[in-house]
């Protein structure tokens, strides 16, 4: 059976965390996407597409991590990840 959402969120969110410390970029990307992709309402979704987008960027995917910071601002607006977003398309 499959744990609650809430649970598979965090699960997620703490993999990619651990995958980013290891210097594993890729698969913490992967996991930040994968989170905000099944679990769109989670608190940590925000954060989630936030990481990606400056991995993408680490990766040397400049576009792919300013799609990100767009759809970051379109879907939470109101979010702390939604302003820091702002900033790095001000860039």
């Amino acid at each position: 059976h499959n744990p609650e959402p809430k649970y598979s969120c965090w699960l997620l969110y703490h993999l990619g965390i651990a995958q980013k410390e290891l210097g594993k970029k890729e698969n913490a990307r992967d996991s930040f996407l994968k989170l905000a992709d099944r679990y769109p309402a989670c608190d940590y979704a925000p954060e989630a597409l936030f990481l990606a987008g400056e991995l993408w960027e680490e990766l040397g995917y400049p576009e792919q991590a300013k799609k990100l910071y767009q759809e970051i601002i379109s879907l939470y607006p109101f979010s702390d990840y939604a302003n820091l977003s702002k900033k790095k398309l001000e860039k």
